[in-house]
This record gives structure tokens, sequence and C-alpha cells, in this order.
């Protein structure tokens, strides 16, 4: 060791000029003399083979030993620790290396550094380095060395290997160039070719992180803005593929233009700057959506199909007109069967001769209308029924005049027709007539026969006792037809048409309809009101009362009311009336299907099945089986969603940490746990850190009590990939990261509660606080959970 010697340090630089400084420090001097390594590096143009010298791995580095008093060190062999670090002060060396016999002659060395310990090749040469010395232990230099010039020759080495400073760079991650020879200007191929053989694209340029126009492999471009072409034609498409053009609107719904399979060539020209083809709702000039600007069209103008397609006309979203491509137009009618139809069903049709085929149930003409037959022989009006029981023919009152005089009047009467005798022979009148006597009267003395096919009305107060006690008061008869009609009982007045009444009787039926013929397939009573014309508004079909009060109630829109306060106020049983499908409970509020009881035998319940996609119009509370898509639909909320189904939150805005390492609650990816309920859920957070220094960081909270088991991937290109398993709550998970990528991170797992409730919590921080930088969770980041417990 040596001790009390004065430290001169000279540096000789590579351009010549030799720079002595007298440092008193406690040490030894030292007389520094670096050579720079030789590196060279030639290359003879871009295209042609590359030919270069190894780069230099040592340092030459020489020095002077002295002591404090600029006496030359004793001959000998010497012990030297070399550091090289960062700066000049503090922080960790980088590199040592000790060189344990470093021969000393006339206070001279020479040696090689890092022959010993190579130089790392994480070293940034293009920065600033500082050495130090410590010779036989005595003591590491003070102030450290300042390294200039010299040592960039190291940085001229890892150009040679292409790297970044730290990591050498691939063949992948350069951009080469198509075809290896040189080619100039005037040459036939292209003056700036890639040949992409990876799985990239083939262009890629950004603007502020986003893409502004990008070329893929395949050769599909992407412009971020407009698009100007300075040229005359647009070519879309090829021979062998046909050509769309898309134009997007600000909603996310776009349109498509085009073509089918062309015959030939066709060219498409719209007016020139004096006209406007207009295709919309709202064409300037113009009534309606086709127009060229409101005027005329100089030819025929053709709005059609080329194809063996239908054309539709619609109105507010709904087909009012189609022509179909047999030429037969119809109206309200989507699937017209003659040359012109109106309305569903084809209501109303005219063949291709102008015959009228079909005529809907009711013509209506307010004021005259005349059938001019223009030929004495033939039939003014005929008309045909084939059905049973309706009329041909209904004339309202007045609507026939016969000779000026008589008419048929709304009652169906024959008016201003006088001194009508009838000699011999039966009165028969048909249809829905009146007999009418006037003043007097009509008397029936004994049996009287109503004959098949004709029609007794009694009107006014009417008795008809029998004589004897077994005697029936009065037995109608039908006929054997099945539209004849046994007893119609007609009331113009307020009064009921039927009244019975009894105040004896305690057992038995007040009224029996008895059917004997184990065949009858009809109806046992029908009640039928408003039949011929008009509505029923009001009233209702029955109402059966109890006191006065009403019990069982079907009202004129056939709606059912059953007033009771039992516990079975209404009970579906099987045919032996010992199983119970439907039981409506009053006094419990409750309704039931099946037995109250549990059996052997499970009753179904069963909603209604939609076999379509789309829900039907709802209603909150509302519920049905989707067969289409195999789900229990539910609307709650005024929506529809599937009634058996994850959950999820999501992130609705981007939320920053900055300079902070303490964990933040996330604003809006949490969800709340029952207590004793197990929940499995998965996510994704995308994420992005300015600074690979401060990381980042995430946990989850969850109640207390809680057991848990949770993984979080990062897949996210530009970072290390990693995983991390968190079993406790708020158990930190910390990922590795690239400053400045934007990524995502994959979590899945379960919370099991206990008896505690409570949220599942996502935070996240920074793994290290640094001023000025900070972490993100972007918006769209979510969570999806369930409860999975039974």
């Amino acid at each position: 060791m040596i001790a009390g010697i004065r430290h001169i340090i000279v540096r000789h630089l590579s351009y010549g000029n030799n720079i002595t400084r007298n440092l008193k420090l406690l040490g030894l001097g030292v007389l520094l003399v670096l050579f720079s390594g030789i590196f060279s590096y030639t290359r003879a143009d871009i295209y042609n083979t590359r030919v270069y010298a190894a780069a230099a791995t040592n340092l030459n580095f020489q020095a002077r030993l002295q002591s404090n008093t600029g006496a030359v060190v004793a001959d000998g062999n010497y012990s030297i620790e070399f550091k090289l670090y960062s700066a000049g002060t503090g922080g960790t060396a980088q590199w040592t290396e000790t060189q344990s016999t470093i021969a000393v002659k006339g206070g001279y060395l020479s040696v090689h550094l890092g022959s010993v310990s190579a130089f790392p090749s994480t070293i940034d040469w293009s920065q600033e380095q500082w050495l130090t010395m410590n010779v036989n232990a005595d003591g590491e230099m003070n102030p450290r060395l300042k390294l200039t010039a010299v040592p960039f020759a190291f940085r001229a080495g890892q150009a040679d290997g292409i790297t970044n400073g730290a990591t050498k760079l691939t063949a992948d991650e350069l951009l080469q160039k198509a075809p290896l020879d040189l080619q100039a200007l005037a040459s036939s191929v292209a003056g700036l070719r890639f040949d992409q053989t990876g799985s990239g694209g083939l262009i890629q340029l950004r603007g502020d992180g986003n893409d502004a126009f990008t070329v893929s492999k395949a050769g599909g471009g992407y412009f971020r803005g407009s698009l100007d072409i300075d040229g005359s034609v647009l070519d879309v498409g090829a021979a062998a593929t046909s050509g769309a053009l898309v134009l997007h609107d600000s909603s996310g719904y776009s349109g498509t233009f085009q073509t089918t399979t062309l015959a030939g060539n066709r060219t498409y020209t719209f007016p020139d700057a004096s006209g406007t083809v207009c295709l919309t709702t709202t064409c300037p000039g113009a009534a309606n959506g086709f127009g060229q600007d409101g005027n005329s069209f100089s030819g025929l103008a053709t709005l059609g199909t080329n194809d063996n397609n239908a054309l539709a006309f619609e109105t507010f979203g709904t087909t009012k007109m189609t022509i179909l491509a047999s030429g037969n137009v119809g109206i309200g009618e989507a699937n017209p069967g003659a040359l012109f139809s109106v309305g569903s069903g084809s209501a109303f049709q005219i063949d291709n001769s102008g015959n009228i085929t079909a005529i809907g149930s009711t013509v209506t003409r307010n004021g005259s209308l005349t059938f001019d037959l223009g030929n004495a022989s033939a039939t003014a009006l005929t008309l045909t029924n084939t059905g049973a029981g309706t009329a041909s023919l209904n004339i309202a009152e007045g609507g026939l005049q016969l000779a000026g005089t008589s008419r048929i009047t709304n009652s169906g009467g024959l008016e201003n027709i006088t001194g009508y005798t009838q000699s011999s022979g039966d009165f028969a009148m048909s249809g829905s007539g009146t007999f009418g006597t006037g003043t007097g009267s009509v008397s029936l003395n004994g049996n009287t026969t109503v004959a098949s096919g004709k029609t007794l009305a009694v009107l006014g107060a009417t008795s008809i006792t029998p004589s004897g006690a077994n005697e029936v008061a009065m037995t109608i008869n039908g006929t054997s037809g099945t539209a004849a009609t046994a007893l119609n009982v007609v009331q113009t007045g307020d009064a009921a048409n039927i009244v019975m009444s009894n105040s004896a009787r305690t057992s038995g039926a007040l009224v029996s309809l008895t059917q004997s013929n184990s065949a009858f397939t009809g109806t046992g009573l029908v009640l039928n009101f408003a039949s011929g014309s008009g509505s029923f508004a009001s009233g209702n079909f029955l109402d059966f009362q109890v006191n006065g009060a009403s019990k069982f109630r079907v009202d004129n829109t056939g709606a059912l009311e059953m007033k009771s306060d039992s516990a079975a106020a209404l009970v579906v049983k099987d045919a032996t009336g010992n199983t119970s499908f439907f039981t409506v409970n009053t006094t419990g509020n409750i309704v039931q299907v099946g037995s109250a009881t549990g059996d052997s035998t499970a009753m179904l319940f069963i909603l209604d099945s939609k076999n379509t996609a789309g829900d039907p119009t709802g209603v909150n509370g509302a519920s049905y089986y989707n067969a289409s898509n195999n789900k229990f639909r539910c609307y709650e909320g005024g929506n529809w969603k599937n009634c058996i189904t994850a959950s999820s939150v999501f992130k609705s805005a981007d939320q920053v940490v900055t300079n902070n390492a303490t964990f933040q609650s996330d604003s809006d990816l949490s969800f709340n746990m029952e207590a004793n309920a197990t929940y499995t859920f998965d996510g994704i957070i995308n994420f992005n850190a300015t600074s690979a220094v401060a990381g980042y960081k995430l946990t989850f909270t969850v109640p207390s009590g809680a057991s848990m088991s949770i993984a979080a991937y990062n897949p996210t290109s530009g970072t290390a990939m990693s995983t991390c398993n968190m079993s406790t709550s708020g158990e930190t998970c910390t990922v590795t990261i690239t400053a400045g990528i934007r990524g995502n991170i994959r979590i899945s797992g379960y919370v099991a509660n206990g008896a505690n409730s409570g949220n599942t919590q996502f935070q996240f921080a920074q793994n290290t606080a640094v001023a000025a930088q900070s972490v993100t969770v972007y918006k769209g980041s979510s969570i999806n959970y369930q409860r999975t417990d039974p």
C-alpha cells in the first residue's frame, strides 16, 4: 500500500491536445493516457454485401503512478481495481474489474480494460462514463475520471450489431427493401417496393399514436382522414371480384352501392351542375323522394328492376303497394293474385280483361248509384248468395221505390199498399217481414202450427196458460234442418226478452237444457248480441248474482270476472276430481300450479314460446320463452333481457392516477355480493403506464371473511407476459410494462362470501410513485359476474 501520494492526471485526447491537471487528493497520482480502440466499418452500398472489421472489445488504458511529492513509485507488480460509473457521483458501478499483477516500471503502467471482466452490453457508450481506480486497496479515487471521445468506439461496435443499446435487433425488426439490386429511377420496376413475408402489414403511418394510413399484406388500405383523388377514374373491384362502395353515417350504420352481375359494361351518368338526382325523402323542389330538382325528365324515366323480383313502395316504414314481376299490382296486398288487387286478401280484383272478379262485402256510395244497361234485355242487377241464413240484399228504409207509391220500409214491411185481400189459399210471408193488423186483432183458436221454414211473431202482452197440472204451456218443435230455429223471442222495448221465476222451488234446476243425442257436436247455449249491425257497447253476456251482488260476470268484451273470498275461488281438477292442476286462493293471495303438497307427479307451467328472432312489445314483469335462441326472456326496467344471465359492469370514463403508489378504487369496476354466496367473474382491464420505472400494479378487495382466487394475465405486446394469482383481499399483483404501451390485463376467478355481504372492488396504482408519471384504466374496461351457488 502506498500512502500520501500526489495525483497528477494527464489525458491524451484523440485530436492531439495534451491537458495536464494537478488534483490534490488523498491517494495515488495517476498519469492517464487513453487511446481509442480501432473500429473500421466499410459499406459498399445499401444493396450490396456489407464488409466490416470486428469492433474492439477492450479499452487501452495507460497511466503513471507518482507519490504525493511527485516522486515516481517503485518498480514492481501492483493490484488495481477499476470501476465504471454512469455519473460523476453516486450510483452503482456498471462494471468492475481487478487486475492483480500489473507491471509498473518507471511509474508507467499499461493495461487493457475489459480483458479480465468483459464490459456488459447494457452500457450506453453514447452517454458520459466515469472511471475510478483503487491501487493496492489504498481506497477508491475521488473525484472520478470522466471519459470522453475514446469510448464512443464501443457505440460503433454496437452499430455493427445493429442494437438499440441493450438488445440486438433482428431482421424481423428492420425494414427490408427488395429487389437487392440497385435500380435506377428509369427502371421498369417500382421505385419503392416492400416484400412482406411475415404476418404484418406493408405500411403503417401513425400520428399521435393513432393509425393515419395503413396498407395490409393483402393490399387493403385505411385512411383516417379524407381522401382526395386527382384523377378521372376510381376503379373498385376486379375481373374476379365484385366491387362495392360503402358509405358510413355517424350512428354506426352504413349504405352499400354495388351492382349485380351485368351482361356488359354499364355507365351510370348523373346530371351536371344544372341538375340533381335525388333518391331521398327531402329532394329539393320535389314533393316526394324521386325527382330531378322538381323538373320533368327530358325522356322516359324508368324506376324498376331488370330481374324477376317485385317492386315495393313504402311509406312510414310499411309496404303500401307492390308490383310483381308478372305485372300484377297490389295496394295493401303483398302478393296480388290479379292484374289489380286492393285490400288484404284481394278484397277487390280486376283481371287482365278488365272484369271485376272480386269485391268486398260492402259497397258504400254516398249519393246516386246508377246501372246504365244500354240494352233492354239485360239484367239490371243479379245478387247470388250460396250461404245459409244471410240475405242477398239488405235495403234500408226508403232505399227501394216501387212505381212511385210502394216501398219497403226499414222494418222490412210493404208500405202504401191498401185494400189487400186474401180470398183463398195460405197467407205466407218469408224473410223478416211483419204481419200487422192495425187496430184490429188476430185470434188463434185451437192448435196453431207454423209450417217449416215459416215464422210466427208474437208482439205485445201474450199469455199461454196450460189448463191442466201436467200440460206443457208451449212446445216448440224445430225441424230437421240444421239452420232451423225452434224459438226466436224478439223484444223491441226495454223489458227482458224472457223472464223465468219460481218462488216455490227449493231444489233442482230452474232452467234445464237437455240434449239426448250423443252425437251432438254443437254448442249448448249461444248468446249473440248485436248480431245484425252496430256494436255491443255496454252490458254483460252473463251476470250470476246472489242477493243482487255479482259473483260471476262475463262482460261485453268477453272479459271474465269472479268475486270470491274462498281459499278455493277457482280450482281446476282432473276427471276424477282428485288431482288439482290450478288453484286460486283469494284468502291467502295465492295462485298455484299443481298440488299444494309434494307428490311424484310434476305439474308443468309452460310459458308461451316464440320461434322467431326478436322480442314482442314488452310490459314490465312479462316473460316468455324464445325458441329461436333457446332463452327465457324477461321484461324489466323497460327492456327485454335474458332471464338467466351474467351481469356486467363497464368503465364509463378513463381514470388516471398520477405520482401515487397507494391503491385507488376504480370508480366503476365493482359489484355487490350477497352473504353466503359464491360468484365467478372474468373481465378485461385496458390500461397504460407512462413510465416503466413507475410501473403498474392491481388488486381486488372483498368483504371480510370471504375466500377468493383471482388470476391476472398480461398478454400485451410491448410488455413482458406475466401471470399473477391473488388469494387474499388486497394482495398486490404487479405488471411488467414498457412505458407508453397501451395494453390489457385479462382477469378471472371466484369469490366465496361468508356471513358478510359487500362489494368486490378492483383497485390499481403505480408500483413506485414517480412525479409527473401516471397510470390509466381506460373507458370500456369491464367485469362480467354471476352467482354460481345453488
